[in-house]
Formats: structure tokens, sequence, C-alpha cells
């Protein structure tokens, strides 16, 4: 009789083996679950982080682009400022140097008339 409760024993014994991998395999297979969703998780989260810089990165680029595109419509427009100086100022140095030449012949002509 003793044999038939240790065989009985045994059978209890794997059953609760059993049963304890049966909890541990079910417990490992929500971990990887889990695991699993926190990564996808994540990658999601990276997703939108990248396309959100990207974003970022496109707009501090169009930006920069419309401060460059300003800032050479302002060098092109000072340029043809100082062009129209440098006639202006051109225009009145042979219009001085015009009477200069004249003031200096006619004081020219003075003096011989006085001598």
């Amino acid at each position: 009789m003793s044999d038939g409760l240790n065989q009985d024993n045994r059978r209890g014994d794997m059953a609760e083996v059993a049963r304890t991998i049966g909890l541990l395999t079910g417990k490992l297979e929500i971990m990887h679950s889990s695991i699993t969703d926190n990564f996808n998780t994540l990658r999601q989260d990276m997703r939108r982080m990248e396309d959100s810089t990207k974003e970022s990165m496109h707009h501090l680029e169009n930006r920069l682009n419309t401060k460059v595109d300003s800032l050479g419509n302002r060098v092109k427009i000072l340029e043809a400022s100082e062009k129209e100086t440098i006639k202006v100022t051109s225009k009145q140095g042979a219009v001085i140097a015009g009477i200069s030449a004249a003031l200096t012949f006619g004081m020219v002509e003075l003096i011989k008339a006085f001598r």
C-alpha cells in the first residue's frame, strides 16, 4: 500500500510541477508580450521625435533661407545705391574741377592784365 501512496504522491508532485511550469510559461508569455508592446511604443515615440525634429529642421532651414535671401536683396540695394552715389560724386567732382579750372584761368588772366 505504501507503494501505491508513493506513486500517487509522485503523480501529484508531477501534476504540481506541470501546473507550475504552465503558470511560469504563462507569466513568461505575458512578460514577452509586455516587453514587445513597450518596444513598439518606444519605436513609435522615436519615429514621432524624428518626424518632429525633421519638421523643426525644415522650419529653421526655411527661416534661414528667407533671412539669407533678404540679406542678399539688401546687399543688391546697397550696391545699387553705392553705384548711384559714385556717379553723383563723380559728376560733382567734374563740376568742381571745371569751376576750379575756370577760376584759375580767370585769375591767371587777371594777373596778366595787371602786369
